[in-house]
């Protein structure tokens, strides 16, 4: 029994501190001990062999009630906590929620100073109403401290127009106190100089700011251009995450949404100081407009990897409670001062030794799961870090895995889907051969109760029982009920698969100019089933039937006609497809 028991007491040790195999952006990460790791905002240091992350203690949730903390790791995979390194309680009362309620501390980092042989944090200090906004600093003799508070305050003090100041209206007094600190981060460039970005001007403008040989404030005097810049000027950034790579300076921002996430940016300069040129969001895939639901707030060197490797690091915030926030790394390459950043269920370092060579095209098909629902299955490729997923030739997901789970679709459809391999270089793979799914058949079923595979208009928005003007449909005087309200020149492209027997319904103009003209086409694989003659807003619903037996491709036209009008309103009303 001794034994037994000793026994699983060894399973139970082993279970909380098993190691992590890779990174999972977006789930929950589990320090050495079994416990949710608490470091938002994150900020890496290295130091010998040693990675050491600082980040904001929600454990008790939103205002600086806790401090910040710190882990260590050798791998960047398993991190043991090294506690709270900084204590709320340790900070001046100003900052401490435990005592004013609404103290906030933010973004901590920490770099090393050679000369000194200190380790300096500096931080953004401020209320809940954001209206303290203030850096904080601190230092310690070991990176896992603890560090000892020596100074708040507004690093610059610059006189730009106050009476438009966004900032004075919300009584931030940057006129007499200096101007807003708020989101930062710290750097240190190869000559061994380190410089503080952060937003400022109440966030519409970023600064980037030469510290001093200690780095416990900036360098006197203040000359702008030569050791301080604006930049972004009236860009409305934040987050901002700085790094270098031959001799090019780089910084990732987010911009002003609160809570919730937005498009990430990135921009590359000659100088720290400038001039940053923006090139735009390295993020692409499903929810790149969001940046994956997440927000920057740090860039490493990954180790081991080859020149121009780098570990995108940010913070999928929840609002609403601030400890369920999860932690968003992802791997990256720097090519020609081009990045794309891609999100990936799970991926380690390994990915980015992959060598840019030709990968093989997927072999997919359908498959159903245990409990029925039916799934897209596919070959592993060699040296891909990742599989695209396409439904009638719309990226809907991608994922590390060799399976992609098909949602309930609408009755009596047919979806083609293909699979493209990738690696983190940027190579893919040819398309998979097109497998199609069908769903269950119905005996009618609306043309406005399916999206188009594909849709293009000259202005507007496809409109589902409306006209494109939001109005009701009518042709010619007649009221329609049902169908799409488009705007010619407009093509609406459905696969079908070869699902329904017949299409039938009513075609014309939707708006009250006299003198356009429109034109209808119908196109059934490539071929010319239909047309319409010239039609007017006067002239009355056109009906039309047609045999789509087989069809897999049905693609609607509408042109302009030749009279060269701008205003022609189109619907495609009361068109139902009949099943085979």
């Amino acid at each position: 029994m001794r034994y037994l028991f000793y026994s699983s007491l060894l399973f139970l040790s082993y279970t909380l501190i098993a190691q992590n195999q890779y990174f999972q952006p977006g789930k929950d990460w589990l320090d050495t001990e079994g416990k949710l790791i608490e470091a938002h905002a994150t900020g890496i240091l290295k130091q010998g062999d040693t990675y050491f992350w600082y980040g904001e203690n929600k454990s008790k949730g939103n205002t600086n009630l806790v401090g910040i903390s710190c882990y260590s790791s050798k791998d960047l995979l398993n991190w043991k906590n090294e506690g709270v390194v900084l204590a709320a309680a340790d900070m001046p009362s100003d900052f401490n929620a435990a005592i004013t309620k609404d103290a906030v501390c933010e973004r901590a980092k920490v770099i090393y100073n050679a000369k000194t042989k200190k380790y300096v944090m500096w931080m953004h200090l401020d209320s809940k109403s954001y209206t303290s906004a203030s850096a904080g600093i601190a230092i310690a003799d070991k990176p896992n401290g603890n560090f000892k508070f020596i100074s708040f305050k507004r690093p610059v003090k610059y006189a730009y127009n106050y009476n438009l100041s966004r900032g004075e209206a919300y009584n931030t007094h940057e006129k007499e106190l200096g101007n807003t600190f708020r989101d930062m981060n710290l750097f240190v460039d190869t000559d061994g100089k380190a410089y503080v970005f952060y937003a400022s001007e109440d966030n519409a403008t970023m600064y980037v700011v030469r510290l001093n040989e200690s780095f416990t404030d900036v360098e006197q005097p203040l000359v702008e251009g030569k050791n301080w810049a604006r930049i972004f000027i009236n860009g409305n950034r934040e987050a901002p995450a700085p790094f270098k790579y031959k001799n090019k300076y780089y910084i990732f921002t987010s911009g002003l949404t609160g809570w919730a996430p937005n498009p990430a940016q990135y921009a590359v300069a000659p100088s720290i100081f400038g001039p940053w040129e923006v090139k735009g969001n390295p993020c692409v895939g499903i929810e790149s407009e969001t940046t994956f639901r997440s927000q920057s707030t740090f860039v490493l060197p990954a180790p081991n990897a080859p020149d121009g490797s780098f570990i995108f690091m940010a913070d999928r915030w929840d609002g609403t409670t601030l400890e369920n926030s999860r932690y968003m790394w992802l791997p990256f390459v720097v090519k020609d001062e081009e990045i794309v950043i891609r999100n990936y269920e799970k991926w380690n370092l390994s990915i980015l030794n992959n060598k840019n060579e030709a990968l093989s095209k997927p072999n997919a098909s359908i498959t159903s799961s245990i409990n029925g629902i039916p799934k897209l299955t596919w070959t592993t490729i060699a040296g891909a870090d990742i599989y695209q997923i396409y439904k009638n030739g719309k990226n809907v997901g991608a994922t590390t895995y060799s399976e992609f789970a098909i949602s309930a679709e609408l009755a009596a459809r047919a979806f083609h889907y293909t699979v493209v391999a990738q690696n983190i270089h940027g190579t893919m793979s040819k398309p998979s051969l097109s497998v199609i799914y069908q769903t269950g058949k119905a005996n009618t079923i609306n043309l406005n109760e399916i999206e188009p595979d594909l849709h293009k208009q000259g202005w507007g928005n496809l409109k589902y029982n409306k006209n494109v003007d939001d109005g009701n449909i009518s042709i010619a005087g007649k009221p329609f009920a049902t169908g799409i309200g488009t705007h010619a020149p407009a093509q609406s492209v459905y696969y079908l698969g070869g699902l329904y027997n017949s299409f039938s319904g009513f075609v014309g103009r939707t708006n009250g100019i006299v003198d356009g003209e429109v034109q209808f086409f119908i196109y059934g694989d490539g071929k010319l089933l239909w047309k319409s003659p010239l039609m007017k807003a006067n002239t009355a619903a056109l009906p039309f039937t047609i045999n789509i037996n087989n069809i897999q491709e049905l693609n609607l036209v509408a042109t302009e006609g030749s009279d060269g009008t701008s205003y022609d309103c189109v619907a495609w009303c009361d068109a139902v497809l009949d099943v085979r």
